[in-house]
This record gives structure tokens, sequence and C-alpha cells, in this order.
């Protein structure tokens, strides 16, 4: 519930830079690096 209250339009914004998205990519982008450095040492 709070999701959709805090990006009712996340879907829509993606070319828009809003501060869902920028938090959805900060997010995105932290669980890259962190797959890619497990991915790494093992």
């Amino acid at each position: 519930m709070s999701e959709k209250y805090q990006c009712p339009e996340a879907g829509r914004d993606k070319l828009e830079i809003s501060p869902c998205s920028q938090q959805v990519g900060m997010l995105f982008s932290m669980v890259l690096l962190h797959s890619d450095k497990k991915s790494e040492t093992v």
C-alpha cells in the first residue's frame, strides 16, 4: 500500500526523473553491485 502511495505511476514516469524512480534506480544499482561482488567472490 505504501509503495502505491509513493509511486502511483512508477511505470508511466520512467522518462521523468521523479523521487520514486530515483529511489528505485538506486536500489536496483545497489542490488546489481552486491550481486556482482557476490558472483566475483564465489
